[in-house]
Order: structure tokens, then sequence, then C-alpha cells
């Protein structure tokens, strides 16, 4: 049996179950999943796909996404000790841009989702708050890309939703009057960003690539969504986040769909889609031969003329197969040609 482990039925975890034959799990204890109130007993190869949610190994159960989504510094030092430049993050108490010099360092928390943190702004947000602090970054574009067993099966460009604020007094006025507007510079969902999936990369694909697909692997992931961003600083490409419930939706969701569905060796549904419009163009296919046969058949001087038939099969492409054959057996024998007003049955 497969399992979803999920506490947002809203995220597309419902959909995936559905496709791939399991049954949602949204409550564990620590050690135990449970379902209106009742341990959930695992049979050995059972698997529990973990889709916002992270539990530990157990016996004779495999996790895919076990392990708990790092939160920002985590991934920021993780991408660090693989050997990839990424955003400096330090702990310190008080304000450290009173001794950075040029370098600028925003407030965050360790638990922060999808940057809410950062759309507070600094003044709203407060010092005392700060987990941590992270120096502040201008990317010049930002990528998502979708990562399954340790292959690409999409990226897209961060693109603005509504009008770009050009600062962040404006888009917190604009906010604060219910004015939809773009963040100027934290692309999120929340922020007024959204992706374009059909856009073109271009050159910075490979590295984009190498960099997501380095973030699954310092963690030891099995599939994620890993946001990466060229930064003016930097002067390359480093990695910003990494989310174990990719955002997606339609296209998107069906990719991952079809991943699981090959992952567990799951009969896909592209040959049923295949075969049935297969079948539909060679039904198209005799229909139209049938209709020529039938009126080569009007010609046979054994068929009384005028032939009551003629109107008939000239509608005959809309007809089913068992009104061809109904109709191909009266023009076989002329005593049952019917009158004009006849309407072709099948029983």
């Amino acid at each position: 049996m497969i399992y979803v482990y999920t506490t947002n039925l809203l995220n597309g975890a419902c959909e995936i179950a559905k496709a791939i034959n399991g049954e949602i799990l949204r409550k564990f204890d620590g050690m135990h999943f449970l379902r209106k109130g009742k341990r959930v007993e695992f049979d050995r190869d059972d698997t529990i796909i973990c889709w916002g949610g992270h539990a530990p190994e157990m016996d004779g159960v495999k996790v895919l996404n076990g392990i708990e989504e790092p939160d920002g510094a985590q991934f920021f030092r993780g991408m660090i000790n693989v050997g990839y430049t990424s955003i400096e993050v330090i702990e310190y108490k008080g304000n450290p841009n009173r001794k950075s010099g040029a370098r600028i360092y925003i407030p965050r928390t360790e638990n922060h989702k999808k940057g809410e943190d950062l759309l507070m702004g600094p003044i709203n947000f407060g010092v005392s708050r700060s987990e941590f602090w992270e120096q502040k970054q201008e990317f010049e574009k930002e990528w998502v890309v979708d990562i399954f067993d340790q292959k690409i099966i999409q990226v897209g460009l961060k693109v603005p939703k509504f009008e770009l604020a050009p600062d962040e007094k404006v888009w917190h006025s604009g906010r604060s009057v219910g004015r939809s507007m773009s963040h100027p510079w934290v692309r999120t969902d929340e922020g007024g960003w959204g992706v374009d999936y059909e856009c073109t990369i271009g050159s910075p694909l490979p590295t984009i690539k190498k960099v997501a697909n380095a973030a699954i692997q310092a963690f030891q992931f099995d599939f994620g969504q890993v946001t990466c961003g060229h930064s003016y600083s930097h002067g390359g490409i480093i990695g910003i986040s990494l989310s174990l419930t990719p955002k997606v939706s339609g296209d998107g969701l069906d990719l991952y769909i079809g991943n699981f569905r090959r992952k567990f060796k799951l009969e896909s549904e592209a040959p049923k889609k295949v075969e049935k419009v297969k079948q539909s163009l060679e039904e198209m296919k005799e229909a139209k031969m049938r209709k020529r046969n039938l009126r080569n058949q009007m010609r046979n001087p054994i068929v009384p003329t005028p032939n009551p038939l003629r109107g008939l099969v000239d509608e005959a492409i809309d007809f089913t197969p068992d009104m061809y054959r109904r109709l191909e057996e009266l023009i076989g024998n002329p005593a049952q040609v019917p009158p004009r007003n006849y309407t072709i049955t099948t029983t």
C-alpha cells in the first residue's frame, strides 16, 4: 500500500493519492500514524510519501522525504557545506548593520514560511524577533526548479503578477488599502509573484539545474522544489530556498503524479488515452469506408430507383456501426426497401 502523509489537503496531496491508488494520512503523534483515533498498522514493503509533513523511517516501511524541511539558515549552511556559494547568515544580538559597513543584513525567523517575515519589513518585524540575520541579496532573476529522483522535471521563471511596486514603502501603502502590487524584491506568491513555465530559460539553464540538484542531494531528499537566483553581488547563480511541498497545479502536478506512477511501476494513463484516440480514428475511417460502399451499392441496378435510402446514406457519417450494418442488410435485400420516411433503428 502507498500512503500520502500531509497536513494540508489543499496542496495536491489528494490528487496524488487518488492517481497512485494510495490513501491519505493526516495525523502523526511523533511515533505512530493515527486515523480516526486508531493506530495505523503498516505492512512490510508499504511506502509513505511525505508531502508537507515529515516522519522517521519505520521497520519495513519506505519513507520518501521523511526528513524535516530545512529552515532558511540550515539551507544556506547546507549549500555551503557541499561547496556552493550561498547567502551569508549570522547570529547576532542586536542590529549587525551598525558594524557591517557596506553589507546590509535583514532579520529572519527560522521557521518562516513563504517569506512572510520579509513582507512585514524590518520596521514592522523588529530586531527583537529575529532568530538569525541574513545578508540581503539583490537578484536579477529567480527560477523555480522541480526535481524528482535527481531529475529535473520543470523549470520556470518568477514573474510579477501585478504592477511592480518601485519600493517597499509603496508596496506596503498599496497593501494597506487593498491595492494589488508585486513586491520589488520578495518574489513569493504572497508578494504578488508567479511562475512562468513556458518561458525560455536560455544559457543559465545548465547552472540552474546543477545548483538545484546539489540542494536536493545535500539534504538527501527524493523530490522537491528549489528556488535559485542570479545574484548581482556574487555574480552567479545561488540557491535561495527549498520546499518539500511543491506549489504546483495543473500540468505541474501531473508531472509529479506521472513520476510517482513510474516510480511505483503503476500503469500509465497515457497509453490508455493514446489507445482511445486510435480507436476513435479507426471508427472514423471505418465510417467513411462504409459510406463509400453504401453509395456504390446505390448505383447497383438491382436496387429500384428512386432509392428511398439515398438520403439516409448521405447522412450516414453520423451513424453507429449497428446502423451501418442494418443499412447494408436493407440494400442487400430490395424487398425490404422501406418508404421514404423510414427511420433506422437498431435492437
